[in-house]
């Protein structure tokens, strides 16, 4: 799992709860930081999902090639 993935759920989370935070105490700065943070968050997340997927297609791109190499070379 990406680091960004990781980072960016804790962002996430920690705005959701300033905003939440702000919102309870009738502060719409609070507030208004926690959802500019809460998107940071989410953004960075899918970041990382999209290194993920990217690492994921390269492994599998690498399994595919190995694999035709290794028929190749069987072949007489």
């Amino acid at each position: 799992m990406d680091e960004n993935r990781i980072t960016g759920a804790a962002k996430e989370l920690g705005g959701k709860v300033q905003g939440k935070v702000g919102d309870a105490i009738g502060d719409r700065e609070t507030k208004g930081k926690g959802k500019v943070t809460e998107l940071k968050g989410s953004t960075e997340n899918l970041v990382g999902q999209a290194k993920d997927a990217v690492r994921d297609v390269a492994d599998q791109a690498n399994d595919l090639a190995s694999e035709a190499i290794k028929k190749g070379r069987e072949r007489p």
